[in-house]
């Protein structure tokens, strides 16, 4: 999901369904929000700060261009595992989400990357096939 669904509600509701089996990945705002590392709360700039200078914390992945920190925290009392990216030639680090805790970096940059072919696709459909007046905005009708 895009960062404006990242929020402790929508994660909530998600693990809610099917007794936890439904899991989502999502970008997340560097913001204030607080995730909970251990027994205190810290924000992602806290965190990242913390964690670059350990060497163990730190990896490479080619595939994606980029430098990547994985930290396990919970955001509201949902266990999160965080994936603070560093790409190439990027200012600003990035912050992917997810409540599957057995996903690797790959496989959740895998998974978002989906979404965004998604978006394209639709955004096509819209743009080429005139469906850009037909929004429906009620769940039921």
């Amino acid at each position: 999901m895009d960062s404006w669904f990242v929020c402790d509600y929508m994660l909530q509701s998600i693990r809610a369904i099917r007794g936890g089996l439904l899991h989502a990945v999502g970008m997340c705002k560097m913001d204030k929000r607080k995730f909970k590392v251990g027994d205190s709360e810290h924000s992602s700039q806290a965190i990242t700060k913390m964690n670059e200078a350990k060497k163990d914390k730190v990896h490479l992945s080619r595939k994606y261009h980029s430098k990547y920190m994985v930290i396990t925290a919970a955001y509201h009392e949902t266990p999160v595992k965080l994936f603070y990216i560093k790409y190439k030639h990027a200012k600003d680090r990035t912050l992917l989400l997810t409540i599957d805790l057995s996903l690797s970096f790959a496989r959740a940059m895998a998974l978002y990357q989906i979404r965004w072919s998604i978006e394209v696709m639709y955004k096509e459909c819209k743009q080429y096939l005139r469906l850009g007046k037909a929004q429906n905005t009620n769940f039921y009708g």
